[in-house]
């Protein structure tokens, strides 16, 4: 995310990045308990939610098309499996078609996987500190982009499919 790659361009600390976030989470609790969010979609013309929806979307659509140029074999296969994986067993239709495309990966070979080991690990505690910059850097966008660029965007397509959503419920 861009808060993320913030955290590495200004070398916050870490624990001010966890400080940030967790300033991050409280905001958009607040915002979604008191309904603020509702009240300011509600505002939001239907169109200008879409638009939003479909720039967060447009990269992945970009992709997708990519690939089908660059790998037809193992983006074709992964449409041709995902269709009769929904014909078949729609609940399981996205990971029919990557399983499929995994296998189609690793025949073409195209698939890549450095030497992988397994290890345990195990929580690291970090007390978080609060910087102003940190949280002014980090926080504030975060939440803005959460809630614009995800939230926003996955309640109006709720309602425009006639689903009644109380946005204290799902974000709150």
């Amino acid at each position: 995310s861009s808060a993320a790659s913030d955290v590495y361009k200004r070398q916050y600390e870490y624990s001010d990045a966890i400080g940030a976030y967790v300033v991050a989470a409280l905001l958009a609790l607040i915002i979604g308990v008191t309904g603020w969010f509702g009240r300011l979609l509600a505002i939001v013309p239907k169109p200008v939610m879409a638009a939003v929806l479909a720039g967060v979307l447009l990269p992945f659509v970009l992709k997708a098309v990519e690939a089908v140029v660059t790998s037809p074999i193992v983006a074709g296969g992964l449409v041709v499996a995902f269709l009769i994986g929904r014909r078949i067993t729609p609940r399981y239709a996205v990971l029919v078609a990557m399983v499929v495309g995994a296998v189609l990966s690793a025949v073409t070979g195209q698939a890549h996987a450095p030497a992988l080991t397994l290890d345990l690990s195990g929580p690291v505690w970090t007390t978080p500190t609060f910087d102003l910059q940190a949280i002014m850097g980090i926080a504030v966008p975060l939440v803005i982009v959460t809630m614009a660029g995800q939230n926003g965007p996955g309640l109006a397509v709720m309602g425009a499919l006639g689903y009644k959503v109380n946005d204290k419920l799902v974000l709150g």
